[in-house]
């Protein structure tokens, strides 16, 4: 459930404290692919959690976490819709996760902005790779197609990408599905290639 959709029938002090428009600035640079102005978001955030002042300090870690969590959410959810490949990330997720639920703040911070820093670079590295052309996807599909071990699995290992992306990609750039037959095809023009300008 969103911040905003129970924005209203909270009390007006949560409601001001609360960074709910933050996130969700956050969320939309990321969905543009904004990864300067994401950092800058992730940024204000981090500062607005280093100036929280509570009465009860139960209340603020209650707060913290809380905003660390959505911080995190948010940019997994944002690289998930962008289909970067989780076992790229998620090494990374799980520990930034735990530092978050198991640590006050005051003791991790340091270690938790630069993973959720390394977390934005790692989305940025993604949606560079995935900028996957034809040219591409033939050469490694030439240099792998007659492996016994060659699957769009291994195609989208290659480009660090999913392979449901991969066989996206695949049918958008070859003009056919990923299949062994259409492999061997791609395969074969190539050799076809090598032998022409072997002459």
């Amino acid at each position: 459930m969103l911040y905003d959709a129970v924005r209203e029938s909270l009390p007006s002090r949560a409601a001001v404290a609360y960074p709910h428009e933050r996130i969700n600035a956050l969320a939309a640079r990321l969905g543009e692919n904004d990864f300067a102005a994401a950092h800058a978001e992730i940024q204000l955030l981090f500062r607005l959690l280093d100036e929280a002042v509570y009465d009860r300090p139960e209340m603020r870690s209650f707060f913290v976490r809380s905003i660390l969590i959505d911080i995190l959410s948010t940019v997994v959810s944002a690289m998930n819709q962008a289909h970067i490949k989780f076992k790229s990330y998620s090494d990374l997720y799980f520990e930034t996760l735990y530092f978050c639920r198991s640590f006050p703040y005051e003791q991790k911070k340091a270690e938790i902005q630069a993973h959720v820093g390394r977390l934005l670079d790692v989305f940025e590295e993604g949606v560079a790779n995935k900028c996957i052309s034809a040219p591409q996807i033939q050469r490694v599909v030439q240099e792998n197609c007659f492996s016994p071990d060659f699957s769009i699995a291994l195609l989208a290992d290659h480009f660090q990408v999913s392979i449901a992306y991969m066989s996206l990609q695949f049918k958008k750039e070859m003009g056919d599905i990923f299949s062994m037959d259409s492999c061997c095809i791609i395969g074969m023009k190539g050799t076809d290639t090598a032998v022409i300008n072997s002459q």
